[in-house]
């Protein structure tokens, strides 16, 4: 799986020769990541599309490997690595370095599934990813565009958590945006979205971790809320949509009294018992 944008990334050419004289002939560019061809339905540059002049959206028709297509939408809060790039990619070598094999992750609002994809390549064959999000979209692309054995794409929110076990997760990634019909509620005043951070800490276990998205004021405010410790790494820069908050779940510590089995001394007083001291 390439992480680096396409060749000639749109965005990035939008203002090149080629770029004019494909707007002028009404030409429409197509490229390839990874066996996977993209071929754009509008020659409306990206940058254009998503300005407050453009559309707010752009479509492309994809071929993958297996022979499957599809018609896929990109707008501002529906991205595409190979198109434009990803937010969560700058958080790729953090990620990477989080993992390790045999790990198994869940990976909440996945979007079109990039980190869930590096999450499951990290965790490798011996690890499990679960990876959920409420756009039907970014789902279906996901599951053809990373069709690795060790991931599960779902759609849904943080309710399919809901039958997990308390500590089922090693480690929890919340990166992308929720949707924007997410609950809200209002803290110190200022509304913000409902964050599923505490789902996500019930679903890690001990001496795990949880990655999630914190934006600027909201972001702080979420934090201010959350009664963790130790207390929790801010990445990234203030403000930015890369901005992300690392959560260390404390390991357990063994109860003052624990011996970890029966102890037939504990049965006291039941001496005369026959039973005493058996399971």
């Amino acid at each position: 799986m390439s992480e680096a944008r396409p060749p000639a990334a749109e965005a990035e050419q939008a203002s090149g020769p080629g770029a004019i004289l494909r707007r002028v002939l009404g030409m429409r560019r197509s490229f390839v990541v990874d066996r996977v061809r993209y071929r754009e339905r509008q020659a409306t540059p990206l940058r254009r599309a998503f300005s407050p002049s453009g559309p707010g959206h752009k479509d492309f028709d994809v071929l993958f490997p297996s022979g499957e297509s599809m018609r896929i939408r990109a707008t501002p809060s529906r991205r595409y690595a190979d198109i434009a790039g990803v937010p969560e990619q700058r958080h790729a070598q953090l990620i990477e370095s989080l993992i390790a094999p045999g790990m198994r992750i869940c990976c909440l609002h996945c979007r079109t599934g990039w980190v869930g994809a590096v999450a499951a390549i990290s965790a490798g064959p011996s690890g499990a990813v679960f990876a959920c999000d409420r756009d039907h979209e970014s789902i279906r692309y996901a599951r053809r565009r990373y069709p690795l054995e060790n991931i599960a794409f779902e759609i849904g929110g943080e309710e399919l958590l809901a039958g997990e076990l308390d500590g089922a997760f090693d480690a929890a990634i919340a990166l992308g945006r929720p949707a924007t019909d997410a609950p809200r509620r209002s803290t110190r005043g200022v509304e913000v979205a409902e964050h599923p951070l505490d789902e996500l800490w019930r679903v890690v276990r001990p001496g795990g971790w949880v990655l999630f998205r914190a934006d600027g004021a909201a972001g702080s405010l979420l934090l201010a809320d959350a009664d963790r410790t130790p207390p929790p790494e801010l990445l990234g820069e203030p403000g930015t949509e890369a901005r992300a908050v690392l959560l260390r779940k404390p390991a357990e510590e063994p109860r003052q009294g624990d011996r970890g089995a029966y102890d037939a001394d504990d049965a006291g007083d039941n001496d005369d018992d026959p039973s005493a001291g058996r399971w």
